[in-house]
């Protein structure tokens, strides 16, 4: 039996592929360098050739002129060991939702003989398939892949792409990869704290540390009446002293029953916990200044 021919060493013939521009809105691209190969460059365009099963290269790039592809002048060689076509690292921090998005025009056999694959990685040496060939493949034209790479990418500050040829069996020889158009795109949150978890960023929140959804301010000056009260409840008059007396109770026995006049800062006159003025309220006042001397409650 004659021996198993060694693997030819292989090289991939890259060419600068055609980047789609950052997106906008809060979706942005991060696109990875010029790749490294694992032998030598040439630079062109795919020429159609080959195809000795299958379909051969592409005769042109899906836009523009270059393209990333293995031998763009024909097929992969039998007996191939893995070779590849890496990026250089770029990186991801800071995003969320990474995807790999690129136009694919592939001939590669079956996986029990040729095996095609994209790999991903953070540090250069450990890598991850995002995608193999399960069955033949024999593309005619340019298609559009996407390949969710989050678990892997989101947050990282190097991120490295692999486009794998390889390694094949000595027949059966298709086109290989062809590669345009790649974009790495993220969701790039901008941070927008919430001190008070009520879903008004804190920027435009009227009271950023107090609760308060609905924004209220009823004297319109921009500081939400949830945050008008300040030191203990019950000074209703608004009072520079802060303190607590007669002419607050009647603030608060006109605007219950007399000329409903507003209180400048609701806040305040909310006595018992609960977000109205009642009878209860001016019960709690009473009692405050002239029965029980029991302490108010303090403000949010």
């Amino acid at each position: 039996m004659s021996e198993r021919p060694a693997a030819p060493t292989g090289s991939w013939r890259t060419h600068e592929a055609r980047t789609a521009p950052s997106r906008t809105s809060d979706r942005r691209a991060a696109v990875p360098g010029r790749p490294s190969s694992g032998g030598r460059r040439a630079r062109g365009t795919p020429t159609g050739g080959r195809g000795q099963y299958g379909n051969p290269d592409p005769n042109s790039a899906h836009a523009g002129t270059r393209v990333y592809g293995y031998n763009l002048s024909g097929d992969y060689e039998g007996y191939l060991a893995e070779t590849h076509l890496t990026s250089q690292p770029f990186s991801c921090a800071g995003m969320s939702g990474v995807k790999l998005r690129f136009w694919r025009w592939l001939g590669v056999e079956q996986p029990l003989y040729d095996h095609a694959y994209v790999r991903i990685s953070t540090n250069g040496t450990t890598w991850t398939t995002v995608w193999q060939n399960a069955a033949t493949i024999e593309d005619n034209a340019w298609t559009l892949v996407e390949y969710d790479i989050s678990a892997i990418a989101d947050g990282q500050d190097k991120v490295y792409l692999r486009f794998t040829m390889g390694a094949t069996d000595g027949a059966w020889n298709y086109c290989g990869w062809n590669i345009d158009d790649l974009e790495v795109s993220a969701y790039k949150c901008e941070l927008n704290p919430d001190a008070d978890a009520d879903d008004i960023p804190d920027a435009i929140d009227n009271c950023p540390l107090v609760y308060n959804p609905g924004q209220e301010d009823t004297d319109s000056n921009g500081v939400g009446d949830a945050c008008c009260c300040a030191g203990f409840k019950g000074n209703m008059d608004c009072g520079a002293d802060g303190l607590v007396t007669m002419t607050d109770l009647t603030v608060l026995i006109d605007h219950l029953y007399i000329g409903l006049a507003p209180i400048c800062c609701p806040a305040t006159a909310m006595l018992d916990g609960d977000a109205l003025i009642t009878m209860s309220d001016l019960t709690l006042m009473i009692d405050n200044l002239y029965i029980t001397l029991t302490p108010l409650p303090a403000c949010p």
